[in-house]
């Protein structure tokens, strides 16, 4: 488990974007199971997506996925949530406005 744990909160990270606006608290519960994760590539990805869907930056969103993927290669599942995340975030972001 320890050596899967970044990968796995890492996973559960991108679901928490996808189906919760409250995401700062929970992320934090993560932390708390895995310290090192907050250390981790994909938690500064996370945290930088975050403010991208705080900011309605739909630029600055996908600039940092493909950065993070130039260094760390994605999956065909992050690839596919990560673009669930954009769709569900910065539509409803655009329709608020």
């Amino acid at each position: 488990m320890k050596y899967s744990a970044k990968q796995y909160l890492f996973r559960a990270a991108i679901c928490l974007l996808c189906t919760d606006t409250d995401f700062i608290p929970k992320l934090q519960t993560y932390i708390d199971m895995y310290p090192a994760f907050e250390n981790s590539r994909e938690y500064q990805l996370i945290v930088t997506l975050m403010e991208s869907i705080y900011k309605g930056d739909e630029e600055s969103f996908t600039e940092a996925i493909r950065k993070f993927d130039t260094s760390c290669s994605l999956s065909q599942w992050h690839v596919t949530m990560l673009l669930r995340v954009k769709n569900q975030r910065m539509c409803n972001r655009i329709d608020l406005k």
